[in-house]
């Protein structure tokens, strides 16, 4: 059951750590030519989103330590996505697609649709491309192309249970 602290989307639950940089209710955004160098939590997390693009962003949470849960991109209940030309080091996953949490992602009930994610390279981390495990508003019409995983736990990792609209 969700227990609104109010802070939901802006630290995880448990630690209170602090997103990289959170694009929330947005339209139209570029975020381009960044370096996030050791996140505290998820490092760019794009939420409730339409039409945004993340071009030549370097993530590099591996350095000096490893924090839990350290995502690159995390893609959340938006639509009309590019991510390109980016390369990601993290301690969970690397490019991940989400859909709300339980109880609050099916009251919700916003999909992850329409994002392609190409020409980018995924080092240490969880997964090159992860679906969850939060899911409760579905994930499609996703494409994803010309990708380099060097080091990366495995390709594509989906992660969910069917309280999370898994199966």
């Amino acid at each position: 059951e969700y227990n609104p602290k109010g802070l939901r989307w802006i630290v995880d639950y448990d630690c209170e750590r602090p997103r990289g940089i959170l694009i929330s209710d947005s339209e139209q955004v570029t975020v381009s030519d960044i370096v996030i160098y050791q996140a505290g939590f998820w490092s760019l997390h794009i939420l409730y989103s339409r039409h945004v693009t993340a071009r030549n962003l370097i993530i590099s949470n591996n350095i000096e330590g490893k924090g839990p849960s350290t995502d690159g991109i995390d893609i959340d209940s938006s639509e009309y996505i590019l991510v390109e030309n980016s390369s990601i080091h993290c301690n969970d996953d690397n490019f991940c697609l989400k859909a709300g949490r339980d109880a609050d992602g099916l009251r919700v009930n916003r999909p992850c649709q329409y994002v392609v994610i190409r020409n980018s390279e995924a080092g240490l981390g969880g997964g090159l491309l992860t679906c969850g495990s939060e899911t409760s508003g579905g994930i499609r019409h996703i494409v994803v192309s010309q990708m380099k995983g060097v080091g990366t736990t495995c390709g594509i990792h989906f992660k969910s249970t069917s309280r999370r609209g898994g199966c």
